[in-house]
């Protein structure tokens, strides 16, 4: 019985061992097998771009805690009180929304802030110093490459419905007076500015008084955008009406430029052990 058992488990054990097996080694901090195949299905990427972005993340962790970075009770509940605000919730209701669309509980979801301002706050004590606000003519030389960028719309005015089935979402899409208690609506305004190429080119896709696709936003969660309108007061994409928006995805730019190479630079010096 006892030899039996071992035949059993031992291939069990072993596939335990290979699954969690160290893929590599960041500063002595171990990345597994199990950390990068959860990446990869999580964000739809091959084994190298998702062991990248973990080595990545291993790196802004040991950089928040060399540097002191820490972030209060006081600044978590803020950041909730701005995210129910921005979406007409009690932080009640954007609890239960959170938990809904994300499959995170209130004290998950209060650690995932946490990680977000450690890390916003990192991202700007490395940056600071080299942003400064761009010359009129450096403005002018980035319009004139990225000008396309600027015909969009200002933002979109959207209707927002998530689910964890995209069944529900289907009915919802066919017909708009469906009602169900596992269907959450929210009303927002997505500006071109702060939103991802992704959206962006959904939403630009999309007539007005017409529903996107359905979109997969986690492994658990779907949504659909029903587009109420569009800001337009920037169709001619004149340099002097998209000034200030010039400035801000500029800076966001080179931001964005200035924290890839510090990383860059980072790994290079970094005692990186890849386990093949």
């Amino acid at each position: 019985m006892l030899r039996l058992f071992l035949y059993i488990c031992l291939p069990l054990l072993l596939s335990g061992e290979m699954v969690n097996s160290i893929k590599v080694l960041v500063q002595q901090e171990p990345i597994t097998l199990f950390d990068i195949q959860e990446q990869m299905q999580k964000a739809s990427q091959n084994e190298q771009d998702a062991t990248e972005v973990l080595v990545r993340k291993k790196l802004e962790s040991q950089e928040i805690k060399s540097k002191g970075i820490t972030a209060t009770t006081s600044e978590i509940f803020d950041e909730l009180k701005r995210q129910a605000r921005a979406n007409n919730l009690s932080v009640d209701e954007l609890y239960a929304e959170v938990s809904r669309s994300m499959g995170l509980s209130s004290d998950e979801y209060k650690e995932h802030l946490r990680e977000q301002i450690l890390l916003q706050k990192l991202y700007s004590e490395i940056s600071y110093s080299s942003m400064y606000e761009p010359r009129d003519d450096e403005l002018r030389e980035y319009y004139k490459l990225h000008k396309e960028k600027f015909n969009s719309p200002l933002y979109y005015d959207v209707i927002i419905y998530s689910a964890s089935s995209a069944d529900l979402l289907d009915r919802i899409t066919k017909n708009p007076m469906f009602h169900s208690n596992d269907l959450s609506r929210s009303e927002q305004r997505i500006y071109s500015d702060r939103a991802t190429p992704e959206l962006l080119n959904l939403l630009a896709s999309t007539q007005i008084n017409r529903f996107t696709p359905i979109v997969a936003t986690s492994e658990n969660s779907f949504s659909t955008f029903y587009l109420r309108g569009v800001d337009q007061s920037n169709k001619d994409g004149s340099f002097e009406t998209q000034k200030e928006r010039i400035a801000n995805e500029m800076l966001a730019d080179k931001r964005e430029q200035v924290l890839s190479d510090y990383f860059a630079r980072l790994k290079d010096r970094a005692d990186i052990r890849y386990n093949r």
